[in-house]
Protein backbone atom coordinates (compact mmCIF):
# COMPACT_ATOMS: atom_id res chain seq x y z
CA UNK A 1 0.00 0.00 0.00
CA UNK A 2 2.70 2.23 0.49
CA UNK A 3 3.81 2.36 -2.83
CA UNK A 4 -0.04 3.41 -3.75
CA UNK A 5 0.73 6.99 -1.39
CA UNK A 6 3.80 8.44 -3.00
CA UNK A 7 3.12 11.96 -4.34
CA UNK A 8 3.67 11.21 -7.96
CA UNK A 9 0.73 8.06 -7.85
CA UNK A 10 -1.19 9.74 -5.89
CA UNK A 11 -1.38 13.14 -8.66
CA UNK A 12 -2.17 11.05 -11.34
CA UNK A 13 -4.80 8.78 -9.26
CA UNK A 14 -6.63 12.91 -8.56
CA UNK A 15 -5.76 13.51 -12.33
CA UNK A 16 -7.53 10.18 -13.07
CA UNK A 17 -10.47 10.69 -10.91
CA UNK A 18 -11.54 13.88 -12.04
CA UNK A 19 -11.28 12.79 -15.97
CA UNK A 20 -13.70 10.20 -14.56
CA UNK A 21 -16.17 12.39 -12.52
CA UNK A 22 -16.34 14.22 -15.80
CA UNK A 23 -17.84 12.02 -17.89
CA UNK A 24 -19.66 10.58 -15.37
CA UNK A 25 -21.68 13.76 -14.89
CA UNK A 26 -21.51 15.10 -18.70
CA UNK A 27 -22.97 18.55 -19.09
CA UNK A 28 -24.35 20.22 -21.66
CA UNK A 29 -23.28 23.68 -22.83
CA UNK A 30 -25.84 26.36 -22.37
CA UNK A 31 -26.55 27.52 -25.55
CA UNK A 32 -29.88 28.60 -27.72
CA UNK A 33 -30.45 28.54 -31.65
CA UNK A 34 -31.72 30.91 -33.85
CA UNK A 35 -32.90 31.94 -37.04
CA UNK A 36 -33.71 35.14 -38.47
CA UNK A 37 -35.29 35.22 -41.70
CA UNK A 38 -35.70 38.47 -43.29
CA UNK A 39 -38.50 40.21 -45.89
CA UNK A 40 -37.41 40.14 -49.59
CA UNK A 41 -37.36 43.86 -49.06
CA UNK A 42 -35.36 43.10 -45.82
CA UNK A 43 -37.34 45.19 -44.01
CA UNK A 44 -38.59 43.09 -41.99
CA UNK A 45 -37.39 39.89 -39.44
CA UNK A 46 -39.10 36.40 -38.44
CA UNK A 47 -37.60 35.13 -35.66
CA UNK A 48 -37.94 31.68 -33.72
CA UNK A 49 -35.60 31.18 -30.96
CA UNK A 50 -34.91 27.26 -29.59
CA UNK A 51 -34.67 26.80 -25.82
CA UNK A 52 -33.85 23.82 -23.56
CA UNK A 53 -36.59 23.27 -22.17
CA UNK A 54 -34.57 22.87 -18.59
CA UNK A 55 -33.00 26.46 -19.42
CA UNK A 56 -36.34 27.94 -19.63
CA UNK A 57 -37.42 26.40 -16.10
CA UNK A 58 -34.50 28.08 -14.65
CA UNK A 59 -34.90 31.46 -16.00
CA UNK A 60 -38.27 31.56 -14.38
CA UNK A 61 -37.36 30.29 -11.05
CA UNK A 62 -34.56 32.66 -11.15
CA UNK A 63 -37.43 34.98 -11.81
CA UNK A 64 -39.57 34.04 -8.61
CA UNK A 65 -41.87 31.27 -10.54
CA UNK A 66 -41.55 28.96 -7.65
CA UNK A 67 -42.98 25.82 -9.10
CA UNK A 68 -41.99 26.64 -13.00
CA UNK A 69 -44.38 25.76 -15.89
CA UNK A 70 -44.05 25.85 -19.09
CA UNK A 71 -47.82 23.99 -19.86
CA UNK A 72 -49.15 27.20 -18.82
CA UNK A 73 -49.70 30.14 -21.17
CA UNK A 74 -48.90 32.67 -18.78
CA UNK A 75 -45.44 31.87 -18.07
CA UNK A 76 -44.60 30.71 -21.57
CA UNK A 77 -45.54 34.49 -22.40
CA UNK A 78 -43.42 35.94 -19.56
CA UNK A 79 -40.52 33.76 -21.09
CA UNK A 80 -41.33 34.86 -24.53
CA UNK A 81 -41.47 38.62 -23.52
CA UNK A 82 -38.35 38.27 -22.19
CA UNK A 83 -36.67 36.82 -25.67
CA UNK A 84 -38.53 39.93 -27.52
CA UNK A 85 -37.00 42.19 -25.13
CA UNK A 86 -33.54 40.88 -25.42
CA UNK A 87 -33.22 40.38 -29.34
CA UNK A 88 -31.78 43.46 -31.01
CA UNK A 89 -32.19 44.91 -34.69
CA UNK A 90 -31.51 48.11 -35.96
CA UNK A 91 -31.61 49.57 -39.31
CA UNK A 92 -29.26 51.43 -41.63
CA UNK A 93 -29.70 54.88 -39.67
CA UNK A 94 -28.77 53.09 -36.68
CA UNK A 95 -32.56 53.58 -35.28
CA UNK A 96 -33.63 49.89 -33.39
CA UNK A 97 -36.77 48.36 -34.53
CA UNK A 98 -39.19 46.82 -32.20
CA UNK A 99 -39.54 43.56 -31.86
CA UNK A 100 -43.08 41.78 -31.02
CA UNK A 101 -44.15 38.30 -29.61
CA UNK A 102 -46.48 35.94 -31.94
CA UNK A 103 -45.90 32.92 -29.50
CA UNK A 104 -44.36 30.21 -28.02
CA UNK A 105 -44.35 26.38 -27.31
CA UNK A 106 -42.96 23.09 -26.38
CA UNK A 107 -42.06 20.10 -28.21
CA UNK A 108 -39.95 18.21 -27.02
CA UNK A 109 -37.03 18.78 -24.68
CA UNK A 110 -37.16 22.70 -26.69
CA UNK A 111 -39.40 26.13 -25.87
CA UNK A 112 -39.87 27.69 -29.35
CA UNK A 113 -40.42 31.57 -29.02
CA UNK A 114 -41.34 32.57 -32.24
CA UNK A 115 -41.23 37.23 -32.81
CA UNK A 116 -41.44 39.05 -35.37
CA UNK A 117 -40.09 42.31 -36.23
CA UNK A 118 -41.91 45.45 -36.74
CA UNK A 119 -41.50 47.03 -40.40
CA UNK A 120 -38.86 49.00 -40.71
CA UNK A 121 -38.31 52.27 -43.05
CA UNK A 122 -35.15 51.09 -43.62
CA UNK A 123 -33.21 48.09 -44.23
CA UNK A 124 -31.97 46.07 -41.17
CA UNK A 125 -28.30 46.04 -40.99
CA UNK A 126 -27.25 44.52 -37.26
CA UNK A 127 -28.93 42.23 -35.04
CA UNK A 128 -27.73 41.15 -31.21
CA UNK A 129 -29.20 38.67 -28.49
CA UNK A 130 -28.61 38.14 -24.89
CA UNK A 131 -30.99 35.56 -23.89
CA UNK A 132 -30.33 33.79 -20.70
CA UNK A 133 -26.72 35.56 -20.58
CA UNK A 134 -27.77 37.32 -17.31
CA UNK A 135 -28.38 34.05 -15.98
CA UNK A 136 -25.49 31.87 -17.25
CA UNK A 137 -22.54 34.15 -18.47
CA UNK A 138 -21.36 31.55 -20.41
CA UNK A 139 -24.42 31.01 -22.59
CA UNK A 140 -23.68 31.84 -26.16
CA UNK A 141 -26.59 32.09 -28.76
CA UNK A 142 -26.27 30.81 -32.36
CA UNK A 143 -27.95 32.40 -34.97
CA UNK A 144 -28.70 31.92 -38.54
CA UNK A 145 -29.92 34.85 -40.50
CA UNK A 146 -31.61 33.77 -43.33
CA UNK A 147 -32.32 36.26 -47.00
CA UNK A 148 -33.58 35.40 -50.51
CA UNK A 149 -30.25 35.32 -52.09
CA UNK A 150 -27.73 34.15 -48.55
CA UNK A 151 -27.44 32.48 -45.38
CA UNK A 152 -24.93 33.80 -42.70
CA UNK A 153 -24.57 32.64 -39.26
CA UNK A 154 -23.36 34.26 -35.72
CA UNK A 155 -22.60 33.19 -31.93
CA UNK A 156 -23.31 35.17 -29.26
CA UNK A 157 -21.68 35.02 -25.81
CA UNK A 158 -21.99 37.87 -23.00
CA UNK A 159 -19.93 40.02 -24.53
CA UNK A 160 -20.34 39.90 -28.28
CA UNK A 161 -21.52 43.49 -29.40
CA UNK A 162 -24.36 44.22 -32.17
CA UNK A 163 -23.36 41.97 -35.73
CA UNK A 164 -23.50 43.68 -38.78
CA UNK A 165 -25.65 41.21 -41.15
CA UNK A 166 -25.10 43.52 -43.81
CA UNK A 167 -23.03 40.87 -45.70
CA UNK A 168 -26.77 39.58 -46.27
CA UNK A 169 -28.08 42.58 -46.98
CA UNK A 170 -28.47 44.06 -50.25
CA UNK A 171 -27.95 46.94 -51.64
Amino acid sequence: MRWFLKPARWSAFAVLCLVVLQYAYPHRQPISWSDVELSSDQRQAQITHRLHIHDAVKWLHSQGRLQPNLDDLKQRALIALYAANNTQFWQQDKSPIAIQVIGAETQGDYLFIYLQSEIASRQITHLHTSILMALNPLQRNRVNVLSENAQTSFVFSAKTPPQAITAVVRQ
